[in-house]
Order: C-alpha cells, then sequence, then structure tokens
C-alpha cells in the first residue's frame, strides 16, 4: 500500500496486493504519470483512489477484487483501466460529467453478462466513465448508455434533452401566439432557429464526433438533440480500443471522452439561450 503527494511518475508492474486497507492512494496535489500493469488487487478495502491527482494513468492488465470500496475511484486526472473486476456496484467511479475528467474502462471483463450496467438497481461504474465496449463471454459487447454521475445531478445527456423540450415548448408557444400578437412573435420563432443553427455550427467545429445533420426546417430540429445524444454515446463506445499503447493515448482518449460531454453541454446551453 502506498500515499503519493507531489510530482512523481509512479509504475507497478506485476505485483500483488492483498488484504489492505487502500492499495494504491495519491492525494490531493500530486501530477505525473501513473503506470500499473499485470498486477492484482484482491480482498483490499479499495484498490486505487486518485484523490485531486491532476495526472495521467494507464492501468491494464489488472485483476481487481475488492471487498468494500471500489476499484478505481478519480476525482480529477485522466486514466485509461484495462482488466477484469470482480466486486458490485460504484467499483468504477470519476468526477462528473463535464468537471475535465475522464476514465476510459472500455474492454474491461466484469464477470457478467451485462457488464458494468445493472437491470435494477445500482450500476457498477458512475460519473465520467466510458465503460463500452464491455467483455463479456469472451467477446466484446456495445452498448449505447452511458454512466450517471454519482451525485444523481444531471448529465450531458439529460440537460440536452430537458433543454430541447423547454425550447420546443417554447417555440410552439410563440406559434400558437403568433397571428395574434403580430410579425414580431413569428419573426423570434425563425430568430430562435437560426441562432440555433449557428450555434450547431460552431460546435461542430469543436467537437471530436460528426454532429447529425439538420435541414434548418422546424422539422428538421425536431428531436435533434436527442440523436446529437445517441451519436455521442455511439462515438463513445465505437471509438473505444481494447489496447492502450503509451499515456499519449490515454491523453487522446480523454479528450474524446471530455469532448462528447463538452459538445451535449453547449448544445444544452444554445438551446436555452436561442429559445423564443
Amino acid at each position: 500500500a502506498g500515499q503519493l503527494n507531489g510530482s512523481a511518475s509512479v509504475t507497478i508492474t506485476d505485483s500483488v496486493f492483498e488484504q489492505v486497507g487502500v492499495a494504491v492512494y495519491l492525494l490531493s496535489g500530486s501530477t505525473g504519470a501513473l503506470e500499473i500493469h499485470r498486477t492484482t488487487f484482491t480482498q483490499n478495502g479499495a484498490a486505487i483512489f486518485l484523490r485531486g491527482a491532476n495526472l495521467v494513468g494507464n492501468i491494464t492488465d489488472v485483476s481487481v477484487d475488492v471487498s468494500s470500496g471500489p476499484a478505481l475511484d478519480v476525482e480529477e486526472g485522466r486514466v485509461s483501466f484495462r482488466g477484469s473486476v470482480g466486486v458490485g456496484p460504484g467499483v468504477v467511479r470519476a468526477c462528473n460529467w463535464g468537471a475535465g475528467c475522464s476514465v476510459d474502462a472500455a474492454f474491461v471483463d466484469w464477470g457478467r453478462p451485462d457488464g458494468p450496467w445493472s437491470v435494477s438497481g445500482t450500476d457498477y461504474v458512475c460519473g465520467a466513465v466510458a465503460a463500452s465496449p464491455f467483455v463479456s463471454g469472451g467477446g466484446a459487447v456495445a452498448s449505447g448508455r452511458v454512466a450517471r454521475n454519482c451525485d444523481g445531478s444531471s448529465t450531458p445527456w439529460d440537460q440536452v434533452s430537458a433543454a430541447q423540450s423547454s425550447f420546443e415548448q417554447r417555440v410552439a408557444a410563440a406559434q400558437s401566439s403568433c397571428s395574434g400578437l403580430g410579425q414580431d412573435v413569428c419573426d423570434a420563432v425563425n430568430t430562435a432557429y437560426a441562432c440555433l443553427s449557428g450555434a450547431v455550427n460552431v460546435a461542430a467545429g469543436q467537437s471530436p464526433f460528426p454532429l447529425p445533420a439538420v435541414d434548418g426546417t422546424p422539422a428538421g430540429w425536431s428531436a435533434y438533440a436527442s440523436r446529437t445524444a445517441d451519436a455521442g454515446a455511439t462515438f463513445l463506445s465505437a471509438s473505444g480500443s481494447s489496447g492502450v499503447a503509451s499515456l499519449g493515448a490515454v491523453l487522446s482518449r480523454a479528450l474524446q471522452i471530455v469532448g462528447v460531454a463538452n459538445t451535449l453541454l453547449d448544445l444544452a446551453t444554445a438551446y436555452n439561450q436561442c429559445a423564443p
């Protein structure tokens, strides 16, 4: 077991951590790189805590079976995690979506057919964790599901859906009163769609995934946010890699994960600000 604080590069390979409280604990203020490879964590209270650690972590070919705490808990930093996990709900945790951290937990064997997802109850992952595809029965299983925030707050997927709903309700209200209240109200609807179109064009230039096409008509905007949210989740799953070759690859993947969340948050902001 170890606690690290400060700037350091730490490498752990071919090791076994057994029956300890917390195997690896990086405290607030830590920076640098963490690499853990071919290592087993068995019957520990928890495996890896990154508490305020602004670092890059590459964790591969690990086997984790903890008794009470999480296998991986990341408050800050960018981490890739590959291996097998035999524990319960909340085992891989990260900061909220949009807060800047990320955990790439694709191609993890969770020891169950549904991977990290629970049919009823608490999922095995929460926060900004990309956990699809997962390994089950020796093969990769793609999932369009996205982890909930650990604190139960709204994810970018929730926020963009709610913003779209509010926008459409306000447009409908403006359209229904347009004929009675004059051309200014009618123009406000057209202005709202023009505003939204401009915001989407800006977001498309910064997004790590292609945004859905839209023809600019009210009918074309129908369910646009939902389609974009689905496209973001699909991109995260399709772009996952079974192997993580370097810390540079960890950072590149982190930019994708964070970028998807930021794109959806930007779109939610556009819906809210452009509504008539």
